[in-house]
């Protein structure tokens, strides 16, 4: 397949909480929509089609709400499939069958899984060329580092793995079953205990406003719980609540998550372990570069805490960079957007030649 025949990539990086996908050499993806999909409860001749994104969670109501991926694993193929037609069709309003695709895949997928995502990708959308890599190295990739370890937190799946000249050392892969997601739900019985009374669905989502503009990282726990800076938050009804201390509290679940007999480390220990459990010849080059990404590391003072507790870990003669980008949230996918977009890209991709020659199992080898 010669270069000059293909258009612009694509790069789809689809997590639990959402999906994000664009071009090939953008800097940031053209569409992030929440990873949903909402079907009718009841059908009748009005009520066709059904609805992605927020457009899914707009009509909760009416709908019933799946979410394909959960915990960084694929559960519902059908709805993943209905996912991808429709950012290709209404999002990005394009043909699949001119764009080979580079995919940012979850760590925890199964190579059962990827086969599944092939299938789809070629028979159902015909697409020219795939690629998968590992989200975490794609993030290293957007930091322009080859060797490190990343540590990624998204709505439901945080994990640290180590990259070692660009490639995942799979066996010292450490996950935790506990994200954003898992934030806001624990916010929102923080907030119950303060009195807020909700009833639908809709309502409970004021959790999640609420961690977007007040939660952040304390420096100081301990201090900070017993001397909060006075902060308060107004619910739709104009009801004014003292989230002073709520605010610290859903975040501290980062480090500390035994204040909620939460049964896993902090997320600086979890690096830590991961590094401990890579071969020691490659330990300095891991613990040199750590690279932080993921929507849920961008509440203010994450990095700095994370920094300060990390740092906690490891002896003072360790060489140790802390990595962030303030569009962190997007590290995968815009490594994956640098990566395809280079002259290499041709040379590693499998073509729709090769699938239709080997099948699906040719996955293994990707």
């Amino acid at each position: 397949m010669e270069q000059d025949e293909l258009p612009q990539g694509l790069v789809f990086d689809i997590g639990s909480g959402h999906t994000k996908c664009g071009f090939s050499g953008d800097d940031a993806p053209r569409v992030d929509l929440p990873t949903c999909l909402g079907q009718f409860k009841k059908m009748n001749v009005l009520q066709l089609g059904e609805y992605v994104g927020s457009d899914a969670l707009s009509k909760r109501g009416i709908l019933n709400i799946s979410h394909p991926f959960q915990r960084g694993s694929i559960t519902n193929f059908d709805h993943l499939q209905k996912i991808f037609a429709h950012c290709f069709k209404n999002e990005l309003r394009v043909d699949p069958m001119d764009h080979p695709l580079l995919i940012a895949d979850s760590p925890v997928n199964t190579v059962e899984g990827r086969e599944k995502i092939m299938e789809i990708l070629f028979e159902s959308f015909g697409v020219p060329a795939l690629y998968f890599s590992v989200q975490g190295v794609m993030a290293m990739q957007s930091s322009g580092i080859v060797s490190g370890t990343v540590l990624d937190s998204g709505k439901e799946l945080t994990y640290a793995l180590p990259i070692y000249e660009g490639k995942p050392i799979r066996n010292a892969l450490q996950t935790i079953p506990f994200g954003g997601g898992d934030l806001t739900r624990s916010l929102y019985s923080l907030l119950l205990e303060s009195g807020y009374q909700s009833y639908t669905a809709a309502e409970r989502e004021i959790a999640g406003d609420a961690k977007r503009k007040v939660c952040y990282v304390a420096q100081n726990y301990e201090k900070e719980l017993t001397e909060p800076k006075t902060e308060e938050y107004e619910l739709p009804d104009g009801t004014i609540m003292n989230v002073s201390t709520l605010r610290i509290k859903a975040t501290e679940l980062m480090f500390q998550p035994q204040l909620m007999d939460l049964d896993f480390v902090g997320v600086h220990e979890l690096v830590n372990s991961s590094i401990r459990s890579s071969d020691i010849d490659m330990r300095k080059d891991l613990f040199k570069n750590i690279v932080v990404c993921g929507g849920n590391t961008m509440f203010p003072g994450f990095i700095e805490r994370f920094n300060r507790e990390f740092s906690n870990l490891i002896p003072s003669s360790v060489e140790c960079k802390v990595s962030e980008k303030p569009t962190r949230k997007y590290s995968s996918w815009i490594g994956g957007s640098i990566f395809s977009s280079m002259s290499t890209f041709r040379e590693v991709w499998l073509d729709r030649h090769e699938y239709e020659d080997f099948g699906k199992n040719v996955s293994r080898f990707l």
